[in-house]
């Protein structure tokens, strides 16, 4: 069977991360002086403050029974993957992270204030719907191939992607070029469920009655592609572009 349906993440896939604004956002001078003084990366200091965090959630709700939001292969706190369900706002996150940090501050996990005030920096950055869009990019070559896919007016194409309401609204405002080209948008906050959890993929198939074996999944997170393909889909790992194309090619869709 050849697919006629082709879905596709957003972070990661059809968007990135623009290094050099979010430098900027943290402050270079601001990260120079962190390394230099702590001999470590303050984005790393600040992975490590989120496993603290979600230890402290662990501590105070008991162990957490929800698929956890995967950033840059970490799981973070269980805050995060209720805001990317739509269960909480941007603001109500970015409060439940502040008074975790206030707590930590108060237990002397800080070395100093400035420490404290980077991570809450680089946390704003990081998970602040109005920073993720200000240090976001369109993937050029990725949208080229949707443009194409869309011309040949032969397939379906459809967005699946984890996020919440604030950031997705803001990218669709600001790229709606990007957007039109698809037939759909589904995410997870409108779902209630984040990939790789297979309900928002059985979401997307039953809203259009599409059969897995007729979809081909591009993602770039593993956890996710193995998900669609225990569903039945052809799911194809987004590490670099041209592999893509390669079995896009191999699938007869290019």
């Amino acid at each position: 069977m050849k697919q006629k349906n082709i879905i596709f993440d957003i972070t990661g896939v059809l968007f990135k991360e623009h290094k050099l604004k979010l430098l900027r956002k943290i402050g270079v001078k601001r990260i120079a002086r962190y390394i230099t003084r702590h001999r470590t990366s303050p984005l790393a200091f600040c992975f490590k403050t989120l496993d603290v965090i979600k230890e402290r959630e662990q501590q105070l709700l008991g162990t957490v029974d929800t698929t956890p939001f995967i950033y840059k292969k970490r799981a973070l706190p269980s805050c995060t993957a209720d805001w990317q369900k739509g269960l909480i706002t941007n603001a109500e996150l970015l409060h439940i992270l502040e008074e975790h940090l206030n707590a930590l501050s108060h237990e002397g996990y800080f070395t100093s204030r400035q420490e404290e005030q980077l991570a809450l920096r680089i946390l704003h950055t990081m998970l602040n719907a109005e920073q993720l869009l200000a240090v976001s990019r369109p993937i050029k070559r990725t949208i080229n191939l949707v443009k194409k896919l869309r011309q040949r007016g032969e397939y379906k194409l459809f967005v699946l992607s984890n996020m919440g309401h604030e950031p997705f609204r803001l990218l669709k405002k600001n790229y709606p070029e990007v957007f039109t080209l698809f037939d759909d948008c589904i995410i997870s906050a409108d779902v209630r469920a984040i990939k790789p959890d297979l309900a928002i993929f059985t979401h997307l198939l039953k809203k259009y009655q599409l059969t897995a074996q007729s979809c081909i999944f591009i993602d770039d997170q593993e956890e996710n592609v193995l998900a669609a393909r225990q569903l039945g889909m052809e799911a194809i790992m987004f590490d670099r572009l041209p592999r893509v194309r390669r079995r896009l090619k191999k699938l007869q869709i290019l």
